[in-house]
């Protein structure tokens, strides 16, 4: 079936077809890892020994949170021309329920980056055509209105200018906004296409660190497809050192920004792997989640002190 501009992305791989990977990946108290699985339609759940069941089957899920008090909050793209986007929650004990049926228009609920919110108020990554016929991306809220029954408006992100514009919220302008982290100080961390951008408390909109991605990468997995599908930042986590770690698909690398802004590399994918997802535990540990150049495999790796192991490869005879 047909499915919208999000989905229909395709990267051709050793010649099979694949829709780009989802960049979900959590890692719970109990070290329990979440990882997003488009290729088999799945979000798996796997232990500490490394086995991976079927939290969340049938679910075409790009991104994800944890909530402590919710379980896996995490978003649907369904079939359908647009296809409608479900945001959803299953509890540690696999109780599911849907906190928002499928939106047909994608500025009430779309994008994969979404933030639910201690108010009951979402979060939400929209893309707008504005001046010049060029693409724009804003960040959206949805509220429970008292009579329409539904409250969004755009809270950051202009139609209409340069892009990456830094500055209060309602002029600053995104290019692609991929994911999004909120830290404990609610500032609120968006991965803009290839660079880091924060939205404070106050409104104002700026870059954090440098530009993250390479004009021409040395190696990357394969140049099949649009740009914005392969040389791009794909999954966003925040450290309790206050650093962001970004996975870089087409470097085969995840960056580290310091507080400072300073850019550093957390992790090198070993031959033949690209990173989508990252995840910190509290411990610090880094993991991150690769797609293989050749099939649909994916993997699950902790990185640490330049050591890297794997969790899990699936399918599992891969």
């Amino acid at each position: 079936m047909l499915r919208t501009l999000t989905a229909i992305l395709m990267i051709t791989v050793a010649g099979t077809v694949a829709a780009h990977p989802g960049s979900g990946l959590e890692v719970d108290a109990e070290g329990r890892i979440y990882v997003s699985d488009i290729f088999r339609r799945t979000i798996w759940r796997i232990d500490a020994e490394g086995n991976a069941a079927a939290f969340v089957p049938d679910v075409w899920s790009h991104e994800f949170h944890l909530d402590a008090a919710e379980g896996l909050v995490y978003e649907n793209e369904h079939d359908g021309d647009p296809a409608p986007q479900s945001l959803n929650v299953i509890s540690p004990g696999g109780e599911s329920r849907q906190i928002l049926p499928p939106a047909r228009d994608r500025m009430d609920f779309g994008g994969t980056a979404f933030l639910a919110r201690d108010d009951g108020s979402i979060l939400f990554t929209a893309t707008v055509r504005g001046q010049g016929d060029a693409w724009y991306a804003v960040v959206r809220r949805r509220v429970a209105g008292d009579r329409s029954g539904l409250s969004v408006r755009t809270v950051a992100g202009a139609t209409a200018g340069d892009m990456y514009v830094d500055g209060p919220a309602d002029r600053a302008t995104f290019r692609m906004l991929l994911d999004m982290r909120r830290d404990d100080e609610g500032n609120l961390w968006l991965l803009d296409r290839d660079r880091v951008r924060i939205l404070t408390p106050m409104g104002v909109v700026r870059t954090h660190g440098p530009e993250l991605i390479d004009a021409d990468p040395e190696d990357p997995p394969f140049r099949s497809g649009p740009d914005t599908t392969w040389n791009r930042l794909y999954g966003l986590a925040l450290g309790g050192d206050g650093a962001a770690y970004v996975a870089y698909f087409a470097g085969r690398c995840v960056h580290r920004i310091s507080r400072e802004g300073e850019r550093t590399t957390a992790h090198r994918c070993e031959d033949g792997w690209a990173p989508v997802g990252v995840a910190v535990d509290g411990d610090g540990a880094l993991y991150v989640s690769e797609v293989s150049d050749r099939g649909q495999k994916l993997r699950v790796v902790v990185s640490s002190a330049g050591r890297i192991r794997v969790l899990v490869t699936l399918p599992d005879d891969a």
